[in-house]
């Protein structure tokens, strides 16, 4: 807002506040006015005026004065979204947080999209094409084991997001509304307490993934610290998964390292550092670690958890969720679970992918785009992924690395929960600092070309 608008709060308190005097105001010149009419003042000594008088009032007055004021009628439109956006920049996602939470609406287009996502998962595991690929006997449904599959075969992976996919956010989003915006601390410190409740259709989809031979894999940007793999293990079993079907390697978080860096021992340090120990690792110098070059060689652990979460989110910074997806079913040899009695060369492919958000699928091709870039993205015909979401018997599975898109080998379908306007991929070409008044900026800009008919 410039300068001279600012006078509107001048012209607005002063009926407020009656009998105070002008004397003794300096200017900008050191030139004392006195005995003036306030009307007579420059604007920057009305502003100073003001201000001054402001100041002598107690909390009350100020409370008082404020909801004395006329701004309504004052501002204009666009100043008032300013002023809303200083006020609190989330004041625009208020009703998405309510509707997302208590309507009927989400409710049912979070369970209708599980039902279809059994229908999908079952219709990939029934192709002719794909059974000769498939070994779904080797997920023991009782037990939870999952053994080697036969030579030639692999078990199939449902990969995962978790939050608003699996576990809702409803407490932190609500009070983030409350406390001036969202704050990563908050919701990690909601997170260990394990008690989220599930996301309405999931918790029965992943049961039935495991009972149908497949095996579900978490991708969340949730870090992968010791703590909160846990306490997230402990919610998902609260919430009603079986915890046979709850294994350490299941867990590919932000902090899952799927390749071994060039600088081969780089990240053992962080391995066995105690807990202790890692509250003295400093953001530079995980910065330094995030930028490290890696090979095409496969940890044999990706899933490892660190001992907080800055080392987590440092380490992981770099492996994006695309990555660590393509890298659970590029290794060919098969990955060793035996440390939890499971398979020591488990050949997996993902098959299904489900999130809330279209950054979940291929965030390394999405992130960081426009929304009209990610629409164009999902329609693009290089990308070739629009089936693998519509279709209920699935497509070609696609794969994106290093900027080039190219078919699989068996079969994917996708999944994306909807409803979720709270935050997401489609809210950060916004920013997080004045989020309010860049939202009111592109409703002004829909306005101006709302893409209807001709």
């Amino acid at each position: 807002m410039k300068f001279h608008k600012k006078l509107w709060l001048a012209g607005a308190i002063l009926p407020a506040i009656s009998a105070l005097s002008v004397a003794a105001i300096s200017c900008n010149t050191t030139k004392n006015v006195e005995s003036a009419d306030f009307d007579k003042l420059a604007d920057t000594d009305k502003v100073k005026f003001v201000n001054e008088k402001i100041e002598k009032l107690s909390k009350v007055q100020k409370a008082q004065l404020i909801d004395s004021l006329d701004i309504k009628s004052v501002l204009s439109a666009d100043e008032k979204a300013v002023l809303i956006d200083k006020l609190n920049k989330d004041a625009a996602q208020i009703g998405s947080v309510v509707w997302y939470i208590k309507s009927a609406e989400s409710r049912i287009g979070r369970e209708q999209d599980y039902a279809f996502a059994k229908v999908k998962f079952d219709n990939l595991i029934k192709d002719e094409k794909m059974k000769s690929m498939l070994d779904l006997a080797k997920v023991d449904s009782t037990t939870g084991k999952v053994s080697n599959p036969d030579n030639g075969k692999f078990i199939p992976v449902v990969f995962m997001d978790i939050d608003e996919t699996v576990l809702s956010n409803d407490f932190t989003e609500a009070n983030a509304m409350t406390v001036g915006g969202f704050n990563p601390a908050d919701k990690e410190k909601y997170d260990l307490k394990g008690i989220r409740k599930a996301t309405p259709g999931a918790i029965a989809f992943i049961n039935h993934v495991f009972e149908k031979g497949g095996v579900v894999m978490y991708n969340s940007d949730m870090s992968q610290s010791t703590a909160v793999r846990d306490a997230v293990k402990l919610n998902l079993e609260k919430a009603g998964i079986k915890k046979e079907y709850l294994k350490n390697w299941q867990f590919w978080m932000r902090g899952a390292t799927p390749y071994v860096p060039k600088e081969a021992t780089i990240f053992d340090k962080y391995k066995t550092m105690k807990s202790e120990e890692a509250t003295k690792v400093t953001k530079d110098e995980l910065k330094a670690v995030a930028k490290i070059e890696v090979t095409d060689k496969f940890e044999a652990k990706p899933w490892i958890s660190w001992p907080n979460t800055l080392i987590a989110e440092g380490i992981g910074k770099q492996f994006l969720k695309n990555m660590r997806m393509n890298a659970v079913s590029d290794n060919t040899v098969g990955w060793n679970f035996s440390d939890e009695k499971d398979g020591d060369a488990v050949k997996l492919r993902v098959m299904m992918k489900i999130g809330d958000n279209f950054n979940d699928f291929f965030d390394e091709a999405s992130k960081g785009k426009s929304n009209d870039e990610r629409v164009a993205l999902f329609e693009s015909s290089e990308a070739k992924m629009k089936d693998l979401f519509l279709s209920p018997t699935g497509a070609k599975g696609r794969k994106y690395t290093k900027g080039v898109w190219s078919d699989l080998e068996w079969n994917q379908s996708y999944v994306l929960i909807s409803g979720n306007s709270e935050y997401g991929g489609w809210l950060e070409p916004f920013g997080f600092k004045n989020t309010y008044k860049n939202l009111w900026d592109e409703v002004k800009r829909i306005i101006a070309d709302p893409k209807d008919l001709k």
